[in-house]
């Protein structure tokens, strides 16, 4: 589907394409070479591991996103907006989806019955299914992280309109259904806000206010409680984890992603070439973390290569964007956290959209802009706070 609408836009609208495509040629040359790199590893290990994946990235993040970013650049409400409005939107209907699914039994079980992603049949093993909510992939990974960040957002207009505490309460109740890894991007969403200029007292009001909510969202639905202590134990892990209490019960979570899921190659070879194999979910020596799932398959120069992407994107969105817009600050610490807790770049929802609003604010702020949308204000300045 996604290729015949590009075909389609190619026919229609080719040239502002190209226009989109040109401008992001780095991006697409760092790309090239991962995707080179990992041709000659699944070349040599004689089946595709991993290349399938990277495709599948570059295709729906820049090839087809660039018709995202199209229409999120023509169409987009006003000229100084801060954030798509579409793309905001649907964040928080997929978080009002979420809750539905929740706390309608009967329509999850149909949803369970027509759709085909296998994470509802590894939690069917489980006595309690305690996540995977929702119309998505990637539930319980960047699903729920972005979420987190659109919760943040949600928190930013707050500044303009109390309202807004509303979808930031609904955006946290989907991440607390399906990945607890939205609180991160959300207090990482926090602290960018207090940091750049936000009012700590404003700020202590409303986070008063959300916890009120999730209160109430606890008291309402008595079967929320085994869900909430399955949130409740993130925050114990979190804090044990810091305080370095290793005796301690309630660092599940933390134990394995900084201890048995750290696997290193084995011999010079590996180390510099990898393995060639996949280690999610191998029986000997798994590991889910992206870092070490790349260094083990294709070696230190592969990692170098997509950390030469991560970092040269970071510069570029910081050096085209004013140090005081969120953005930037987002888009470094998740694509460097994101990656390592999981594989970022294996065509995963999250890693699709992240880098989409990338090229949508490497557009908004480029020359070309005005030849995609003829009204722009050249004269616009970027704000911190949306209007």
């Amino acid at each position: 589907m996604e290729l015949f609408i590009l075909l389609i836009f190619l026919l229609l609208r080719g040239q502002k394409w190209m226009l989109i495509f040109s401008q992001l040629k780095m991006e697409n040359a760092l790309v090239a070479l991962i995707i080179f790199l990992s041709v000659l590893r699944d070349g040599l290990s004689g089946e595709a591991v991993y290349i399938d994946r990277f495709l599948a990235w570059w295709f729906q993040a820049y090839i087809f996103g660039a018709v995202v970013v199209y229409f999120l650049v023509r169409y987009r409400s006003t000229e100084d907006e801060d954030f798509p409005r579409a793309v905001y939107i649907t964040g928080v209907l997929s978080a009002c989806i979420t809750l539905i699914l929740y706390f309608s039994p009967s329509l999850d079980d149909y949803y369970k019955s027509i759709q085909l992603d296998s994470y509802y049949e590894v939690y069917s093993n489980f006595d309690l299914r305690y996540r995977a909510y929702g119309f998505s992939e990637n539930l319980t990974f960047t699903y729920g992280y972005l979420l987190g960040v659109f919760a943040g957002y949600s928190l930013l207009k707050i500044e303009k309109n109390f309202l807004f505490i509303l979808p930031t309460v609904i955006c946290l109740a989907g991440a607390a259904l399906n990945a607890r890894i939205g609180f991160i991007s959300f207090f990482v969403f926090l602290l960018i806000h207090l940091c750049l200029g936000g009012t700590l007292k404003k700020t202590v009001k409303i986070l008063g206010f959300i916890s009120i909510f999730c209160g109430l969202f606890y008291i309402l639905n008595i079967d929320i409680g085994e869900q909430g202590e399955w949130v409740a134990a993130f925050f114990k892990e979190f804090a044990n984890f810091f305080a370095s209490n290793n005796n301690s019960q309630d660092q599940g979570t933390f134990d394995l992603i900084f201890g048995s899921f750290i696997v290193w190659p084995n011999g010079i070879s590996e180390w510099l070439f990898g393995s060639g194999r996949s280690l999610f979910l191998d029986e000997r020596t798994n590991t889910d973390l992206g870092v070490f799932l790349q260094l083990n398959y294709g070696g230190m120069f592969f990692l170098l290569v997509i950390l030469i992407f991560s970092v040269y994107t970071s510069w570029r969105i910081f050096k085209i964007m004013t140090r005081r817009h969120w953005f930037p600050y987002i888009y470094t610490f998740s694509v460097f956290f994101l990656n390592f807790k999981g594989f970022l770049f294996a065509a995963t929802p999250g890693g699709r959209l992240l880098f989409v609003l990338y090229a949508y604010y490497v557009i908004k702020k480029s020359r070309i802009d005005h030849k995609i949308r003829p009204t722009i204000d050249t004269d616009e300045k970027p704000k911190l706070l949306p209007v």
